[in-house]
């Protein structure tokens, strides 16, 4: 007799994409204001996994920026986030609010961040 286990794995919500680019997290850590500047891992319709260098809590609301660079000029985006999940250096962030965006006032400078998708 034969038995076969079946596993069953959840079905993610939406496509994931494997993005590479540098973002700033704006957040309270031990009661004070700070920036902590992270990479990006992947991204979805939902929200994005990011690595950063502090322990952050589930549920914790944090502030998002990151640049992405275009042929036509660069654009800063600012979201707001909640922590979703943690584990070791990468959370995954979940969008709360509609994103804003704006375009870069530091067109020319080398220091930006730029995106690449993987």
């Amino acid at each position: 007799m034969s038995v076969s286990a079946h596993v069953s794995h959840p079905v993610r919500r939406s496509q994931r994409f494997k993005v590479n680019f540098a973002i700033k997290l704006f957040t309270i850590v031990q009661q004070r204001k700070c920036v902590l500047q992270g990479r990006s891992h992947d991204l979805c319709e939902d929200g994005m996994a990011i690595y950063i260098p502090a322990e952050l809590q589930r549920g914790q609301v944090v502030q998002m920026e990151f640049i992405l660079r275009t042929f036509s000029a660069d654009w800063a985006w600012r979201l707001l986030c909640a922590i979703a999940k943690v584990s070791a250096a990468v959370c995954s962030l979940k969008t709360l609010a509609k994103p804003s965006r704006t375009r870069s006032k530091n067109a020319a400078a080398n220091s930006r961040p730029s995106i690449s998708v993987i």
